[in-house]
């Protein structure tokens, strides 16, 4: 009797773990456009730091240590930025 009872309530909770699971894996599959993070700016003219609102345009407004760094790709493409210490 009691290894029956035991066996049921395992089940139960292994049903419930496996529909639990296949309900988080449903969701995931149909809302992943939802869950991804594109980068975009509000409006175009914030494209550039000179534009951004006040404190905004560069860390030295937030009183942060910085040197611009510009990267240079492989495919000849000038990537721009602070490193901040």
């Amino acid at each position: 009797m009691f290894i029956v009872s035991l066996l049921e309530i395992l089940m139960k909770i292994g049903f419930y773990l496996a529909f639990f699971l296949f309900v988080s894996l449903l969701m995931a599959y149909f809302m992943q456009n939802r869950m991804l993070y594109i980068p975009d700016a509000p409006n175009q003219a914030f494209r550039y730091p000179e534009n951004n609102p006040k404190t905004y345009k560069n860390p030295s407004e937030r009183m942060m240590l910085y040197e611009d760094v510009t990267v240079k790709t492989k495919d000849g493409l000038n990537l721009r930025g602070w490193f901040i210490k």
